[in-house]
Formats: C-alpha cells, structure tokens, sequence
C-alpha cells in the first residue's frame, strides 16, 4: 500500500490536526493506506483524526482475518493494525473513539450513514467517497486555537483525565490539587468499572456504555501499573418489571456485551449463590483508582503541584486571561478547567451540584467463600482484593459526617444479603471502609463542557467516576480544540455545565 502522491501533498499542508470521514470502513484498506501517506508525510507534531461509519463493521475474527491478507509495507503499519486488533470495540450501535497512537486516533461510528452522520460533530478537511480522497471544506481555517497551557484545578479522576487528554494534544497541562492525587472521591481502595444498563435511549446507559469500552480501551495499552481485573459482573434487578424491561434492552446489543443470564448459570460464574436470574456484563470489573489516577498524570506535558488550594478564580481585565490565587501563589493560563467537586464555587456562574456521602465496608476474604466476579444491584460487592471484599456504597446526600457508621455498615450487609444470600451471616463481620463525597447533580449525568470563554468543566460524575470521567475527558479536550467529540451531538446539551442554571 503506498500513498498517493494527492494525499502527500495534501497533508504536508496539515498544521495541528487533520480530519478525514470516510463513510465505510471494512477491514480498513483505506484506513492503512491514508496512514502510510501519513506516515510518509512525516508530520510528528500534527494529529490525524479519522472517523468512519460503518453499518455493520466486523467483528474481531473477521477483522483479524482480514488483515492477515494486508501488505503492510511498515513496522509503524504492523504496529498499528495490531493496535487495532487490541483496541476494537464491542460492536453495539454508537461511537467508539479508538487512541491508537499518540498521532492517529479512530472513532468508529456503527451504524446506518444517514442516522449518524448528522451526530457527528467536526469539520473535516477531507473525505472518502467512492474510494477517493476529496477535499472538504477548508475547516482548518475555522478551528479553534490549541491553548498553549491549561490550568486544571483538581487531581482527582476527572482532573487526571482532562490533563492526560490534554497532554496527549501536546498542550502543557498545570493541575493544582489542594491535597494529593486522588485524595477525594477518587481515592477508595477499589471501585466498580460497568456500563448502567437502563434502557434503549438513556442517557446514562449510553454514557456509561461509552466510557467503560473507553477506559478499557486505554488500560490494555497503558494501564500495566494499575491493579485491576475485568473479571466481568452480573447484574441483578429489583424486581420482575425491571427485569424485563432489561431483557428488552438487552436485545439491541451483542451478547458478548450484555446478556440475560440464569441463576443457576450466574452462581456457576461467581463461584456462590447468588440471589436471582440477572443480566451478565463480561465488559466489567474492578480498578484501583489512585492506580489509574497517577497513570493518567504520568505524561511529559504534564505538572502537578498539591498543597494548591484555590482560593479566587477570575479574569484579568486586559490580557483576558484567568488568574487564580491559591496558597502558593499566582497563577495565570489562557484556558481553565475546574474538574474539583471542591471548585465549584471559582465558576462565575451556579452549578447545581449536590454532595453525597458514602460509606464503603469491607469483608475479610475467607477460604470457600471465594468469588469470581462482582456483584450489583442497588449497590455492589467485589472478589476480593488485598484479601478484602469491597461492598458498597451508602448514599445520603448533603451529609456532613466524616466518621464511618455502624448503621452503615448494616445497610451495606443488606446489600450483601440481596445479592449473595448467606454470603456473610452477621453484619459484625464487615469493617467500616471509607467515607468519601461523591459530586452529584438532580439528573445523574455530569457537567462537562464550556463556562465561559477558556473557561471549562468536568464536575459531579457521582458514583460513575471511573467509568465515565475518562472518557469525558476526551470529550471535553476535543471540544476545547476543534476535534470530531467523541459523542453524538446531543452530548453538548445532555453534559452542558450551565443546563441547570438561569442563563
């Protein structure tokens, strides 16, 4: 495969960022052979984005299959179709962002061309149609600038995910953290990473859906320091009506994503009884997030000063730059993102978040009492991790009290019981975990996005933090410069951080 002499010359053109559609994608010939005119092109400091619809893209086999057949006349193309075969998604109707270098990113768009292409929020500077390279319009003339720094305030999940999307741009990234990373709710020793299954068209379950194949996405290729395991999860409803209504919905998705599953069949999987018949989410499992949140900070581009506790937040009236002042000093930058349930208070506008307390508890791992999964319902509990199991969590909102609880504790035993009856026999066997706060808001779904000019935020991500905030922070970097989101237009409204104030 080797590039055409049109495609060298149209990205020796390329400046920060070059965006291609092509409506089809197969086995991804195209795809090759515009990355080896790229690649030819020799442009280390300039990004190819390249979004394809597909209706009905291949599975793993036949893609795997597929590219057994190509020529790749590279290590850089060998590398990146095995990049490929590591990174595809499951393949349920949607977008699926695939980072397969830190030059070449992929967000595949399954299904029907008329029905995504208006989802789709970019500017392209070309396009495939018919199998030819075609100019788009001059879209680059109208993109925003790259920021030359950012200022994140918070080092939390969402912090850490903003600076690492950022940082891979190769735009220099300062996050000041009033304490430590993942000193907040990010800093419970494990935490639950699935998808909310709830229903054709929810925003949560699509959110949530989204960002575990992200996050998953990225651990296989950079998360070797993290402890986690994706041991998959079964998920059992409250009631018959709930139940079906999950049978359903699992219907619009492959099974290899979500399926209904017996009791019998389910116990056989988590290694105990479990209570009822549920819904099996192989794409699931645990994290440890202080792990993922000092892999995420670990970039070049990236500095992080703790002990930084922001105290203003405004801008300067000539330069229009935003000046914050925190216990270490003054500091200045073209574009901010407040990304700490702590920092809420800095935008000059309300957010309408609410803080909810919860309490985690833990069992002490036992023999024959071992299990292979995680368990949900209205709460959750892990295999064991450092010989504890993980239960959890309690949620009162607007609740002040930093001392664990015993009639916590006993709430999240209950949980235990409605999951894995006689798992633990007397709540005196569990010990009072963590309490932490979780930034919440009244329709469950983050805020994400513009505040003012330079101004953003990633806040209130709630119970679904590790799930979803990585990928929110992919979202919310391609919108502060001009790439193709990562999510169907609609996102903009749903994740606006000012939907719930008086404009």
């Amino acid at each position: 495969m080797s590039p055409a002499a049109d495609q060298l010359n149209l990205f020796a053109q390329a400046r920060a960022q070059f965006q291609i559609l092509q409506t089809g994608f197969g086995a991804g010939k195209q795809f090759f052979a515009t990355c080896a005119a790229w690649q030819a092109a020799d442009k280390p400091q300039t990004r190819l984005h390249y979004v394809a619809i597909d209706p009905q893209p291949l599975s793993l086999s036949a893609l795997s299959a597929a590219l057994s057949e190509q020529d790749f006349a590279t290590s850089a193309l060998r590398e990146l179709a095995q990049q490929l075969l590591l990174q595809w998604p499951p393949l349920f109707k949607g977008f699926h962002l695939l980072q397969l270098t830190e030059q070449v990113s992929l967000l595949l768009v399954s299904g029907e061309v008329a029905d995504c292409l208006p989802q789709i929020v970019a500017e392209f500077d070309a396009c495939y149609a018919e199998s030819a390279l075609s100019l788009a319009l001059p879209a680059s003339h109208h993109r925003l600038a790259y920021p030359t720094n950012v200022t994140v305030i918070g080092a939390g999940i969402a912090g850490a995910s903003v600076a690492r999307a950022l940082a891979r741009r190769g735009i220099a990234v300062t996050v000041l953290e009033r304490s430590h990373p993942a000193s907040g709710g990010s800093g419970n020793p494990v935490a639950v990473v699935r998808a909310e299954p709830g229903g054709a068209h929810h925003p949560i379950t699509a959110l949530s859906a989204a960002g575990v194949s992200w996050l998953m996405r990225w651990v296989a290729t950079h998360g070797q320091t993290i402890s986690h395991d994706f041991c998959g999860a079964i998920r059992i409803t409250r009631d018959e009506r709930r139940h079906q209504k999950l049978a359903t919905h699992a219907q619009d998705f492959p099974p290899q994503w979500l399926r209904e599953i017996h009791r019998d069949d389910a116990s056989a999987l988590a290694g105990q009884t479990v209570a009822d018949a549920g819904f099996l989410l192989p794409y699931a499992g645990w994290i440890e997030p202080a792990a993922l949140v000092h892999a995420l900070l670990d970039h070049p581009c990236i500095s992080v000063k703790t002990g930084a506790t922001v105290q203003s937040l405004q801008r300067h009236p000539a330069h229009g730059h935003w000046q914050m002042r925190s216990d270490d000093g003054l500091h200045t930058a073209a574009c901010v993102v407040l990304a700490s349930a702590f920092a809420q208070g800095l935008s000059p506008h309300a957010l309408a978040i609410d803080s909810a307390r919860g309490q985690l508890s833990l069992l002490p791992e036992r023999a024959g009492h071992d299990l292979q999964m995680v368990m949900c319902r209205d709460g959750y509990i892990t295999p064991a991790v450092n010989g504890m199991h993980t239960i959890g969590a309690t949620m009162q909102k607007n609740d002040p009290c930093t001392e664990a609880r015993l009639t916590d504790d006993a709430e999240n035993f209950q949980r235990v019981q409605r999951l894995l009856p006689g798992f633990a026999t007397d709540a005196t066997q569990l010990v009072s975990g963590r309490v932490s706060w979780r930034a919440v808001t009244q329709d469950r779904l983050p805020l994400v996005g513009r505040i003012e000019e330079g101004l953003y935020a990633s806040l209130a991500h709630g119970a679904r933090g590790m799930s979803c905030a990585p990928l929110c922070g992919e979202w919310l970097a391609a919108l502060m410069v001009g790439e193709a989101l990562p999510l169907p237009a609609p996102w903009r409204d749903f994740l606006d951080p000012l939907r719930f104030a008086v404009r």
